[in-house]
This record gives C-alpha cells, structure tokens and sequence, in this order.
C-alpha cells in the first residue's frame, strides 16, 4: 500500500503537489487500483491499512466486528466501487445500510416467506420499537445487554381515538409474555442478516429467551355449559347494541362454541361460505392463520337458528355486521354482564371472545371426543396445544372422575370376613350379625334364655321382639335345645376318672 501526493500540472504550466494523498494498491487478484484518501496523512494511511484488512478477508470472508463496523460507515461511491473490484461481495454493501433499510428488506422477506400482512407487519413494527429505544442506527450498535435492558422497558400499547385521530396510547408496563415475543422478534431480526449474508455474525445468538412465570401471563378459562346456556338465554330478549341485535349476537356466540372458530375467521365469513344442507361451513386458507383452509360441520339445530339469518343475504355479504376489534370485546364483557358472568380474572382465568375457542375445545374433551379429532376441529398443528392450552377441566368433572373409579369397600368387607377382622358381633352360635344392633338383640337373647326369664330379659334390654325375630330365623329352637343340654349337665354329678396302675 503506498500513499501519496499526485503531482499535476497548473495552468500556469507549473509543478505542483495535490492536496489530497491517495492510495495505491493491488487487489487479491492483483489488479492495481488508485483511489483518493484525505489530505491529512495519519487518515489516509488509516484507511490504507483498513484496505488491507480487507484484502486479506478475501472478499469479504471472515470479517471482524470492526472492519464490518468500518464497512457500515463508507461512503456509498466508495462501497460501489470495493463491490464492482470484487474487494467485498456484493451482499456485504448492505452493511452501509441503516437499520431501517434493513427492516424494510427484512418486512419484504417475510412476505414473501407466506407470512401474512398482519404477522409480517407486527414483527416489523416490534423490532423497529426496540431498536428506537435503544438508539441504534447500524447492525453493529446493537448490543445484546442494552438491547434487553431496553425490552424491559416496553410499555403496553392500545388503540385509542384521541381528538378524532387513532392512537398507540401507553397504558402500562407489558407483560413478560409480551417482552418474551419483542426478544424473539429480535433475534430472528438477526438470524436474518446472518443467513442472507448481510452481517457477519449474530449479537444475540447467546441470550436465552425469556421464562415467563405462568402467574404472570393472562391466562384464559372455558365457559361452563351452564353459563352458556345463560349467555344465550339472556340475549334473546336483549337490546340493540354495537349496532347488533340480541338475537344475532346469541347467534355469534354459539358459532363461536360450537365451532371454535377464532374471531378474525368469523369476521371473514360471508353468506356462500355456509351450506345449511350439508350442514358445513367453510374457511379459506385466506382467513386462517395457519393460512389452510378447512371445511367444519354444524350441528343440524345450529343451521336452523342460521337460517333466518342469512334468509335474505346477498351470497357475497357478511355474516355478521360486527364492531371493530376492540369494540367487539367490549361488547361481549357487556352481554356477558348481562347474564351475571364476571368476565375478570376471579383466580380460573379471564372470559374474552377467544375464550369461546377454548370452551369449545373444553366440551369436546368433556363429551369424550377423541383428542385426534378435537385436534382436526380445532385445527391445531401440535396435539399437545389441544389438550393442555385449549382443554380446561369443567366444573364437576373431577368429582365425576373420582366417582367412576372402583368400588373397594365390597372386596375389603370380605376379606375381613373370611379373616375374622372386621370387628362385627357375633351371635350366640358364632354366625356374624349385620349390625350392632341386631348383635345387641341376639346378646339379649342369649341372655334371657341362659337366665330362664326369657320376657324379663328382653324387656330389660327393651327388645320384645327378640323372640319373634328368633322363632323366624330357625335359632329359637336350637337356642332351646343348648339350653336344656345345660341344665342336664349342672344336675348330673361329677363323676372321677381314675386310671390303673398296675
């Protein structure tokens, strides 16, 4: 690398030096290139020596945060023409873009990945938020402490119409659930540049993503049959609002059940995409968000409540007239007052429209529906979201649970029975009795016959129908025979056994 002063000639016709050093040089190729520096020297021996540096990564391979840090910072010309010498690969000019070019490419990616507007949009729209906060401009300022630092400082955002005009309004510090996603869209920001060869390496391949204590989360819980059914009971005669009708949001809410379609797919739905006769109803991969479409059955009492709905519907109109996003929760907490349900979080789970979803699942895995085909209904991709996120216990299925099982009590009295362990009286002929009271009754029995005054016995005990009970049981009499056998032995004398000795 050799740096100098070009001589040229003035118009006076005399020698002279330029004021600007410039830098002469071979490439890898060993083409001779001549470029022009700075007037100071230390800069443009600086700059040859970042040449160098770079002549020696071979096109690019293998460069350092710094000299990639150095690349972001050259003028656009100068960046041409290390692209056009072959000095950088051409992928390697996007590391003088800013981060908001970057973005901009890395919206277009996803798009054309098959991520919908929406999801492509919010993953933008979360990543440019962090990298606001923090300040950054070019890939190599970020920094992965600053970066989490900043995530933790994420504020909640709601739509609000402020002097007629709608705007992100900060309502509260977000959850750990939302700064869990604002991390991951980050780091997939950066995986990005790796893969499409922008950047060199990745500043937050080392962190880990975020626990989230489930404590933290909002947590969402089914509906019980019963408060569906009073749902739906107090819409039938319920006023107009959010420019519906009772009966038609009655009609919303119960698809919603019976269905599990989610609200945006609802939202979607029009007339043609409802076939009464065969009792299906149809989405488009267009309107779902694993982007497949599906064809779901309707109970035959649920096409005949939809059928005067759509009687008189243009096949290409909505469904459903329904508010805007946020005005459609606020309308279900309304409906859901109205038929004294608390939709706050009471220590199971809040009620929002999406926990109609979960109730639908919750009632397939109640009726006994094979978690396979809840998972076809519920179009889920993994089985374990079935039956762990959308499957709620219901109230009284535990108890129905702990009921179905065996009975052991039968098993145990027998075996003590035959063992002689049961601890039940015995009658007066060893034969075990079936309660303390009839053991009462036949000890009294075997009383008054022992001491000959069979009533006064039994009056004393206060049983008088000791005797009735015995005489049908066939134990009288044998009773009797013990006892005469007795009284036999006592007025026989001793006799004495003697032995011969002899």
């Amino acid at each position: 690398m050799r740096v100098f002063k070009a001589d040229y000639t003035t118009r006076a016709g005399e020698k002279a030096k330029s004021k600007r050093h410039y830098l002469d040089f071979r490439d890898h190729l060993g083409i001779r290139h001549k470029i022009p520096a700075f007037s100071d020297r230390r800069q443009s021996e600086a700059l040859g020596r970042q040449i160098d540096k770079l002549l020696a990564a071979r096109g690019g391979e293998g460069l350092d945060a710094a000299l990639s840090a150095w690349l972001e910072m050259l003028p656009a010309r100068l960046m041409k023409q290390f692209v056009s010498w072959g000095l950088i690969e051409s992928h390697r000019a996007a590391a003088s873009k800013t981060l908001t070019q970057h973005l901009a490419d890395f919206k277009l990616s996803l798009l054309a990945g098959g991520c919908t507007e929406k999801h492509a949009g919010q993953k933008h729209k979360r990543v440019e938020r962090v990298f606001a906060l923090c300040g950054y401009r070019h890939y190599s300022e970020i920094a992965p402490s600053k970066l989490q630092a900043c995530i933790s400082l994420i504020k909640t955002t709601v739509l609000k119409k402020v002097d007629g005009v709608v705007k992100e309004v900060e309502i509260g510090p977000a959850s750990a659930q939302t700064k869990k996603h604002y991390l991951s869209e980050c780091k997939a920001f950066c995986r990005w540049m790796v893969q499409d060869r922008r950047a060199n390496e990745n500043p937050l391949i080392h962190l880990k993503p975020l626990k989230v204590d489930k404590s933290q989360t909002r947590q969402r819980r089914a509906l019980e049959p019963e408060e569906v059914v009073g749902l739906l009971g107090a819409l039938q005669a319920a006023d107009v609002h959010h420019g519906m009708t009772g009966y038609e949001r009655a009609i919303l809410y119960r698809l919603a059940t019976e269905t599990g379609l989610r609200a945006l797919e609802i939202r979607s739905l029009k007339v043609s995409n409802i076939d009464l006769k065969g009792k299906t109803i149809m989405v488009f991969d267009s309107d779902t968000k694993n982007r497949q479409g599906a064809l779901l059955p309707l109970r035959q009492d649920m096409c005949e409540y939809l059928s005067p709905l759509l009687q008189n519907k243009h096949p290409e109109a909505q469904v459903f007239n329904l508010p805007s996003r946020y005005n459609m929760a606020d309308m279900l907490r309304a409906d859901l007052a109205l038929a004294g349900i608390d939709p706050e979080d009471t220590g199971q789970g809040l009620l929002d429209f999406h926990s109609l979803r979960h109730t639908f699942g919750s009632l397939l895995a109640a009726s006994g529906v094979h978690h396979k085909i809840a998972q076809d209904l519920m179009r889920h991709s993994d089985i374990n979201l079935t039956m762990t996120r959308y499957t709620h216990t219901l109230l009284g299925q535990g108890a129905k649970a702990v009921e179905s099982l065996p009975d052991f009590s039968h098993a145990r009295q027998e075996a003590q029975a035959k063992t002689g362990t049961d601890d039940m009286p015995m009658d007066c002929i060893g034969a075990k009795t079936e309660g303390s009271g009839e053991g009462d009754m036949c000890l009294a029995s075997c009383l008054a016959f022992s001491g000959g005054n069979q009533q006064d016995s039994a009056d004393f005990i206060g049983q008088k129908s000791i005797s009735q009970t015995l005489e049908n049981s066939g134990l009288l009499s044998q009773k009797q025979g013990l006892s005469s056998q007795k009284a036999e032995k006592q007025n026989t004398p001793d006799r004495i056994r003697t032995c011969d000795l002899r």
